[in-house]
């Protein structure tokens, strides 16, 4: 089974570091380690995350949480939020995000797990839900075109058949 490959979003080296090792040790990938938003959202393209673990507190001119509007507004990848804020105002701004998560610093390494796999596995079930939608969308459409194909058939036909 292939592993994710996680953007870990983090102005702090050491905690940066010690995400990196944890999520080693569960088996993850990780493509990179930035420490800004305008980093973030620079190399998002480049390093095809599947996942992106942000803190909020970032360095740069951007927080977390803009950087996550930012992501989200060209690109569909689960963001889960790792952060010390926890006051109302900074999770009313996150939660306008549509997070996969949001863990508070310090954790476990098994909570940091268990909000990845959840997340992976709610972005799964969308996708899916988001391709079977579309699926339906054209079989829909195409079974109007038939109708509508078989309508003007049947027309024509009735309209000859009334001639004679």
């Amino acid at each position: 089974m292939n592993k994710a490959r996680i953007l870990i979003v983090e102005d702090e080296s050491i905690i940066a570091l010690e995400t990196q090792a944890s999520l080693k040790t569960l088996g993850y990938e990780i493509c990179a380690i930035v420490n800004s938003g305008a980093d973030a959202i620079k190399n998002i393209d480049e390093k095809q995350a599947d996942l992106i673990l942000m803190d909020i507190h970032l360095k740069g001119d951007i927080d977390g949480i803009e950087t996550a509007e930012i992501i989200q507004s060209n690109h569909h990848i689960p963001i889960i939020f790792l952060t010390a804020f926890s006051d109302e105002r900074v999770l009313d701004r996150a939660k306008r995000t549509k997070p996969y998560g949001y863990l508070l610093k310090p954790f476990k390494k098994q909570d940091l797990k268990v909000a990845i796999e959840m997340a992976l596995y709610i972005f799964k079930l969308e996708a899916d839900r988001k391709k079977a939608l579309d699926d339906l969308q054209k079989a829909n459409e195409e079974l109007e075109s038939r109708v509508q194909r078989r309508t003007g058939e049947l027309t024509k036909a009735n309209k000859s058949k009334s001639k004679f």
